[in-house]
């Protein structure tokens, strides 16, 4: 069985035209094995639009697991002030101890130096 049949259509009374259709599966292997530059762009088209729209999807999917349960808690608000402003504001915290210097605790190698002395400090043997 070959991959086009013969169907008969008739326009007119007196004229009858003979169409060949190509079978579905037929229409893939003629895309693959094609050597037609007009062909090929199209593909280029069809395949650059299908992983636009893959990526797109993956985009989304990316942004909802980013959202998380919590993520109201992320919100917040801009306020715009001028740099005195600012500098008060910087002074106020540094005059409340907030100085912006971590301890040891949040330091995972001083931790480990100190606490489980698994790294040796640079002056012991």
């Amino acid at each position: 069985m070959s991959a086009a049949s013969e169907s008969t259509t008739y326009l007119r009374s007196t004229e009858t035209v003979t169409r060949r259709r190509i079978a579905p599966g037929a229409t893939v292997v003629k895309w693959v094995t094609t050597t037609d530059h007009k062909v090929i762009g199209n593909l280029y088209f069809i395949t650059s639009f299908l992983f636009f729209m893959i990526g797109g999807l993956l985009a989304l999917l990316i942004r909802a697991e980013l959202c998380g349960a919590y993520h109201s808690r992320m919100l917040f608000n801009v306020k715009i002030v001028d740099r005195a402003t600012y500098e008060q504001h910087l002074a106020d915290l540094k005059a409340q101890g907030n100085t912006g210097q971590l301890d040891n605790s949040l330091n995972p190698e001083k931790v480990m130096n100190e606490d489980q002395n698994l790294i040796p400090s640079a002056g012991s043997n």
